[in-house]
């Protein structure tokens, strides 16, 4: 398996933004609807899916597949009745919103794990609703498949599902009840990319701009359900790869919104930063972890302007502050789906070889073996969990949020040098050490050597607070 080249993915993303015009329309200036940009609502959606798998490759003929397979009918007969049960409880979870006159609106994604089955990035905020003892409906991004009906039983309540609407109107579409020509798409603007650029840009342009009639009659859907609800408040995860239309939505019908900041932000996450003068569908309010945060937002340009960016503290449980600092030469390293699995696995094999005990924390949404394969390592130098992990001298990871994590542990971190961006924000911060791959012992030594105070310092810098006052606080502010 090829290995994801993800500073070619955004390039080409950055590329394809600079020159690409759709029917003669610089593809930044697409209207979404009047005011708000299209390209945005999709740019996250098509650096993390489309252009990072085919940058393994560089081969449009490798995931062409996946672009035919939308010219074809949309759902497999199985998927249209799963399809028809989810619109079903959509249905039911709006009735429900409309006569029980309930005033808080939670989006997230079709995750458990936190809990009252929910999402454990947004555990905070449905801890403090419950204590309030505050009503709510759910308008969810969910997968058609098995994970739907585990998680609905799981969860025991209606909600709203993006993928519910998304039904109504390809179904709509196939009756031939709701009409929305296919507007014919000239992409042009890419005689200086090469030919498999050029195929996988046109593919990618045509998915997406396509898409823009499916995107409006979500808005329409969720606007409709909005007005005739006593809502008075959307809180959300920031996610922006699917909630624009219920941010747009709610903005429409004088709905205050916040989202919540769940994990850490690079030059990657292009779906949260601003692209031009259009009007981003965003939340209302960016809730941040502290002060350091809403600093490398402004940096990196972020769709919020500086007084939508509210420092607030975690509504995320925080798994790592479970780790413990020790003597021993034992370090940590998380699993992380987009590592650069060669300089990762030569990390860990100099480390070895040079006496370190070298753990890898695993995650429970990728098979064990897959893991276990990518990394190079036995069962028995992997944990599930924290409470088995022994106290460790350091963790160190290519990018991921767990290196933030522990660092509020008071756990020095160690960053292996790669291309990636991921870890930017951390390095120029000089909240870790470098680590090289090939001699990973000068890192290690130096980070058994960090002091307390050094230690502290950077705890101090990224350290984040339980949102549940500011979480109050806005339920105070807008709930009458």
């Amino acid at each position: 398996m090829k290995e994801i080249d993800w500073p070619y993915a955004h390039d080409l993303y950055q590329r394809i933004t600079a020159t690409a015009r759709v029917n003669g329309t610089p593809i930044g200036d697409i209207r979404l609807i009047d005011g708000y940009a299209l390209w945005p609502r999709v740019s996250q959606m098509a650096l993390s899916v489309d252009f990072k798998f085919f940058s393994a490759t560089k081969k449009f003929s490798d995931v062409r597949a996946g672009y035919d397979e939308l010219r074809g009918a949309p759902y497999s007969f199985t998927g249209f009745f799963v399809g028809a049960f989810v619109f079903l409880v959509t249905c039911i979870a709006s009735l429900v919103l409309v006569m029980s006159g309930r005033r808080v609106v939670i989006y997230g994604v079709d995750k458990i794990g936190g809990a009252g089955g929910a999402d454990f990035r947004m555990q905070g905020v449905y801890e403090v609703l419950a204590a309030r003892n505050i009503a709510y409906v759910e308008v969810l991004h969910t997968i058609l498949g098995a994970s739907f009906f585990k998680h609905l039983f799981s969860r025991r309540r209606v909600a709203i599902y993006l993928e519910g609407i998304d039904w109504l109107y390809i179904t709509l579409r196939l009756c031939r009840r709701l009409f929305v020509p296919r507007e014919k798409l000239s992409v042009t603007g890419l005689d200086a990319f090469s030919t498999e650029e050029q195929l996988i840009a046109t593919a990618v342009i045509q998915k997406y701009i396509g898409a823009a009639s499916l995107f409006r009659f979500r808005l329409s859907f969720l606007r409709f359900v909005l007005r005739e609800s006593r809502v008075q408040l959307v809180l959300s995860i920031d996610d922006t790869r699917h909630y624009q239309e219920l941010m747009i939505a709610a903005r429409e019908c004088a709905i205050p919104s916040y989202a919540f900041q769940h994990g850490q932000v690079s030059p990657y996450f292009v779906g949260w930063l601003q692209l031009n003068e259009l009007r981003t569908a965003h939340a209302d309010t960016l809730v941040v972890w502290n002060q350091y945060w809403k600093e490398e937002l402004i940096r990196l340009k972020s769709a919020w302007r500086d007084e939508s960016l509210l420092i607030g503290g975690s509504v995320k449980g925080m798994d790592a502050l479970a780790l413990k600092r020790g003597s021993t030469n034992t370090v940590l390293l998380p699993y992380e789906i987009d590592a650069p699995l060669g300089i990762v696995r030569e990390c860990i094999t100099n480390l070895t070889r040079d006496g370190v005990t070298v753990l890898v924390k695993l995650r429970h949404d990728v098979p064990t073996d897959t893991q276990l394969n990518q990394y190079g390592v036995t069962k028995e130098q992997t944990v599930s969990s924290l409470s088995e992990c022994p106290p460790v001298v350091a963790v160190i990871g290519a990018y991921s949020t767990f290196l933030y994590d522990a660092m509020m542990a008071g756990i020095p971190v160690g960053v292996i040098m790669s291309p990636l961006l991921f870890a930017d924000g951390i390095v120029r911060n000089r909240l870790a050490i470098e680590i090289d791959a090939q001699e990973p012992m000068r890192g290690v030594r130096l980070l058994s050597a960090q002091s307390d105070g050094v230690i502290e310092d950077i705890r101090v810098r990224v350290a984040a607070e339980p949102a549940t006052q500011t979480v109050n606080a806005i339920l105070d502010k807008h709930l009458i």
